[in-house]
């Protein structure tokens, strides 16, 4: 997904490749051809946390519309609860610190983390017909790895929809192309 970083975890856009890695029609055509030769590309998506600097979060502004506002929860280093995104997160307006403000994943404040009970998000991720990650599917993607795991506050959650090969277990249900595993 489309990132500042050289790791790519801090997305900034679940919808869009960085372009590092090339377009929507060069990923098409990858999983057209690894299909083809008996491979699955399964993306890594670190869906429990964005980037500070993402159209979701937003907290440098960089993502402002032509009017100068920000749709971001954190638009411009405030608390925006006007934002169609501000349920994704969890706030601390009782802090000065805008840092201090939100969670960052395992403490890294570039990674603002992401409330994975939040309905709205889980709409966005995975339960919507028009989710990121039946987006993706759609796109050829045998499947989507790394929904949070183990490390992700106790959402053992290690998504990987796959068509008929048991990968790794996963909790949620009604992800286009998933099996249920057995939890061990």
């Amino acid at each position: 997904f489309l990132a500042a970083s050289n790791h790519k975890y801090d997305t900034a856009d679940y919808h869009r490749i960085d372009p590092t890695f090339g377009t929507k029609p060069d990923f098409e055509r990858l999983t057209r051809e690894a299909q083809r030769l008996g491979i699955r590309i399964v993306p890594d998506a670190s869906l429990n946390h964005t980037g500070s600097d993402s159209v979701y979060f937003d907290r440098y502004g960089n993502h402002a519309g032509p009017d100068g506002r920000s749709r971001g929860a954190f638009a411009f280093g405030k608390i925006n609860p006007d934002s169609p995104y501000a349920g994704w997160y969890r706030f601390d307006a009782r802090q000065i610190d805008p840092g201090k403000q939100y969670q960052g994943w395992t403490g890294v404040a570039d990674l603002p983390e992401l409330d994975k009970q939040s309905p709205a998000w889980r709409d966005f991720a995975y339960r919507a017909p028009d989710s990121v990650t039946r987006r993706w599917l759609q796109a050829g993607a045998a499947g989507c790895g790394r929904f949070g795991g183990d490390s992700a506050g106790g959402d053992d959650c290690r998504l990987v929809a796959v068509d008929d090969a048991p990968f790794e277990r996963h909790r949620p249900t009604g992800i286009v192309g998933a099996r249920r595993q057995p939890r061990q």
